[in-house]
């Protein structure tokens, strides 16, 4: 079962991160609690991160898991 989950929740946050990234971009500071615009460097970081743990949840699910639980 873990080996099911744990790529979703990957892929959750990944997407999670790229839609922060789409606020910022188009919508600086909504739903945001801190009054500081992102600048394209912090941008570019929440782009990346969320490639980061999409690529995460492929490398979970490609491989699936390393023991068998009987």
């Amino acid at each position: 079962m873990k080996h099911k989950v744990m790529p979703a929740l990957f892929y959750l946050a990944g997407g999670l991160w790229i839609i922060a990234a789409l606020r910022d971009i188009f919508a600086p500071g909504f739903f945001s609690m801190s009054p500081r615009v992102m600048s394209a460097t912090d941008i570019g970081g929440e782009v990346a991160v969320g490639i980061l743990f999409l690529i995460v949840g492929l490398s979970f699910r490609k491989r699936g898991p390393r023991w068998n639980h009987k």
